[in-house]
Formats: structure tokens, C-alpha cells, sequence
């Protein structure tokens, strides 16, 4: 059997900055779009960026080497290349495994660790794995808020009551942000947990490279670098 290989842009320690466990040192792999995938392109700033197919093998090795329990895989969805082997793998290594994915593409969520979903606007998403969500994410943009609020709400439906939902900007601009938080403001008094996502603490890190200006999307590239730690790029 051909031996099942993987997109990676990056593997490299990181703090985590979402959900429940924020603040908590971890592995990050981001991911890219196989090259055989040509269906859609949803995030052209990780399918541009340069990668290397790698193996189950050497992508433990990586993780083993950096030595952090959690993995944290993003970037282009990881379920487009068929995540629960890796999942299988990374288990048997002893690993806990943290999956944000658009919930586009089947994989199966008994096997995630915690799980954080992320419908994007237009494209389908698998209402059984956003209810078994332990967090949902929703971009949200003051220039286009409709397009946003109408994600918001196909997607809500499906969420359980005690599963939080954060709303990020979808860039680290003043106004975003601002709308983000009225917008939230707005959801206190229903049942739902309605939390603002806004990564301040990562804006500092990705200043010079314009993420904090609306050029390009910050949540997509979590800290390059965090108290000295160097990224780790495996191409």
C-alpha cells in the first residue's frame, strides 16, 4: 500500500490561542491543500504558501521532537487529506490531538481530542460534527457583516447550548474589531455562550508583516514567533 503522506507548511511550538486551554504551550501543524485537490480554494494564504508531503512517520518524529502533548493541526482544513489515520497515529504516540477544521470534509470526530469548528460562508458543513464541537469559530468582517450574520445563523442551529461560539475578525483592524464586539454585545441575553475571539496578544508578533493591517488573514498564521521561540519550518 502506497504510503499515506500529508501537506505540511509548518511544525512548530506555539501557545495556544483559543478555547479553553489558551495560554498552554503546544505543537502546530499547519497545513496546506493536497496538489490533486482542485475542487475549491477557500484560504489562498496557506494554499500558496510552500510545502513538503510528508509522511505519518516523520510528521510524529517532528512533534516527538518538540515534546508537547497537544497537537494543534490548522491551516487549509487537515481533513481534506484524510485526517483520521493521522489522528490513529498521533494516539498511539501518546499525543492529544486538536482539530479546527471547516467541517467541510467527512473524518470522524470520536477520534479528535477537542475539536473546533469553523463553517465558512457558502460552502456546506456537517451539522453532526459541529453539534459534537467542543468550540465552533465564526470569521466576522464590518464590511460585509450581512454575509457574516447569515453564517451565523445557519450555523447556530446546530450548536449545542454549552459549546461555546467564538466570533474573530477576519483582520486585526480597529473597525473589525469593534464590530466583533458589538455584534457579541448583542448576543449576551440569549441562550447560546457568545464569546469575541480577538488575538491581541498575537498582533505584536505579526506586526511587521502587515496582519495587523487587513493585508492577509492573522488567524490563519498563528505566532511566528512567541518569547524568543524561533519558527520551525520542515520544507
Amino acid at each position: 500500500m502506497k504510503e499515506k503522506l500529508y501537506p505540511i507548511i509548518h511544525i512548530y511550538p506555539t501557545i495556544q490561542g483559543q478555547g479553553p486551554r489558551m495560554g498552554e504551550p503546544m505543537t502546530l501543524v499547519r497545513t496546506s491543500t493536497p496538489p490533486q485537490f482542485t475542487e475549491f480554494c477557500y484560504m489562498k494564504t496557506t494554499r500558496e504558501a510552500k510545502f513538503k508531503m510528508m509522511s505519518t512517520v516523520e510528521i510524529i518524529d517532528k512533534c516527538l521532537e518538540i515534546g508537547k502533548k497537544w497537537i494543534f493541526f490548522g491551516g487549509d482544513d487537515p481533513c481534506i487529506s484524510d485526517f483520521d489515520p493521522l489522528a490513529d497515529a498521533l494516539h498511539e504516540a501518546n499525543f492529544k490531538v486538536w482539530l479546527d477544521t471547516t467541517g467541510i470534509f467527512d473524518f470522524d470526530w470520536t477520534k479528535i481530542d477537542h475539536l473546533s469548528i469553523g463553517p465558512k460562508p457558502g460552502l456546506p458543513f456537517i451539522k453532526s460534527a459541529v453539534y459534537h464541537a467542543h468550540d465552533v469559530r465564526l470569521y466576522w468582517r464590518h464590511t460585509d457583516e450581512e454575509i457574516w450574520l447569515e453564517n451565523f445563523k445557519r450555523v447556530e442551529p446546530f450548536v449545542r447550548n454549552d459549546c461555546p461560539i467564538f466570533i474573530a475578525p477576519r483582520v486585526l483592524t480597529q473597525e473589525c474589531i469593534d464590530s466583533v464586539i458589538q455584534f457579541v454585545l448583542t448576543q449576551c441575553e440569549t441562550k447560546k455562550i457568545v464569546r469575541a475571539d480577538i488575538p491581541l496578544f498575537r498582533t505584536l508578533p505579526n506586526f511587521d508583516k502587515n496582519f495587523n493591517k487587513g493585508e492577509g488573514c492573522p488567524m490563519c498564521h498563528l505566532m511566528d514567533k512567541f518569547q524568543g521561540v524561533e519558527v520551525k519550518s520542515y520544507l
